[in-house]
């Protein structure tokens, strides 16, 4: 959920997750890092230990994709 929190928050910024220097690390993004958290059935987990999907994670998670998108 920290990640999706950021992205919500640069996007209310008016700020490129994937453009802006400061939030890449080569070809990491934080988009690419909130995909780590995908599950095979499209929800997002709450750690990258979990093997399935948490309701709030996957909430946050929709939110701030649909914000940067």
């Amino acid at each position: 959920e920290s990640i999706s929190q950021v992205l919500l928050a640069l996007a209310a910024l008016g700020i490129d997750p994937t453009g802006d220097p400061r939030f890449v690390r080569g070809t990491a993004t934080l988009l690419t890092a909130l995909e780590r958290f995908r599950q095979k059935d499209g929800s997002f987990s709450h750690t990258l230990e979990d093997n399935e999907g948490n309701l709030l994670a996957t909430d946050q998670a929709m939110l701030a994709l649909a914000a940067v998108s």
